[in-house]
């Protein structure tokens, strides 16, 4: 099966430095594991909703990745920033993408974790792009809000998906208590965690989090980020085999990478049986070196690469099904 592709109009959105756009997307490719000798293969897609206003910004807001990205000035007061996003969405899933992970901003053009913004979002996109595209929020804190306030945004705003770092949700012993009780109304909620882990020390930490029983869930999704704390924030391929020994073999993952060497990242996930994110957020060029003219060209690249390797993509339902994703 083949997961759905998030597909982005970029076509007004040109980087010299830095990415300049009013709205930036990321796409999420993933690979599953071999069955039957078939992999299948699903695609994620991010989404970022900013209010329009007239700031050029550096966003500081994802949960893998901290590339310096701005945008062009718009109309203050727009109306039109869910409108537009909503049919990003929908092109995208048109193209093929089955999830968006999705980050929201205030007025003042600042990282939010507002629960009423988070829905209003995700209406836009269901309304547009249909119930079945899945729509996982973040609750990363970027320095700014505590765990308290992570977890209460997610209780707000009940989403199908949501992505936790674990060490923002539990930055020390004193924050296990409360956070295995999240986790444990995550599970009763049915709202479907992707655990994002950083480097080695947060993989021993997990492992050691679910021995304990602070994870409940039967099936974990994590995330392995590479580059995000290199000091050039560019991505090195093989240090991805190394990190994924250490995960328990019964886990589903993913892996986002910073920088040019993206696409081989994903070439050497998917060998892996791993499962790939690209797009904007982490890389603006294409494996040859040139800069890619919109976020499509990056799916596209990685969607090739995955086809190459014998897989497939995947349908939302295969989607749901893998991570145990229930709909809102």
């Amino acid at each position: 099966m083949v997961i759905v592709i998030l597909l982005q109009r970029l076509s007004d959105m040109r980087r010299f430095g830095q990415l300049q756009a009013a709205w930036r997307y990321t796409l999420l490719l993933q690979a599953d594991r071999l069955t039957s000798n078939i992999s299948k293969q699903v695609c994620f897609a991010r989404l970022f909703l900013f209010d329009c206003n007239n700031e050029l910004i550096h966003d500081p807001s994802s949960d893998d990745n901290r590339c310096a990205q701005r945008r062009p000035k718009t109309q203050k007061g727009s109306s039109r920033a869910p409108v537009e996003l909503g049919a990003t969405a929908a092109s995208s899933f048109d193209a093929g993408a089955s999830m968006l992970h999705l980050h929201v901003r205030d007025k003042n053009q600042k990282h939010s974790l507002d629960p009423d913004l988070y829905c209003l979002a995700t209406q836009e996109i269901k309304r547009q792009a249909g119930s079945e595209l899945i729509v996982q929020i973040t609750t990363e804190s970027v320095g700014k809000y505590r765990p308290e306030e992570q977890i209460e945004c997610v209780k707000r705003t009940k989403p199908e998906a949501v992505s936790l770092a674990l060490r923002e949700i539990i930055p020390n012993d004193q924050y296990e208590a409360t956070a295995a009780r999240f986790f444990t109304w995550l599970h009763i909620e049915k709202i479907a965690p992707q655990w994002i882990l950083y480097d080695q020390e947060d993989i021993q930490l997990f492992r050691n989090y679910c021995v304990r029983g602070l994870i409940p869930d039967e099936i974990i999704h994590v995330l392995i980020v590479l580059g995000r704390y290199h000091k050039t924030n560019q991505s090195n391929p093989d240090e991805l085999e190394g990190l994924v020994t250490l995960l328990n073999q019964s886990w589903h993952w993913s892996v986002c990478a910073f920088g040019k060497e993206e696409a081989k990242c994903m070439e050497r996930a998917i060998e892996l049986n791993g499962h790939c994110r690209v797009g904007f957020e982490n890389n603006l060029y294409l494996a040859d070196g040139r800069e890619a003219p919109s976020n499509t060209d990056l799916v596209l690249s990685t969607a090739e690469a995955i086809r190459s390797s014998g897989n497939s993509v995947a349908s939302c339902e295969a989607v749901r099904n893998l991570f145990g994703i229930f709909p809102r």
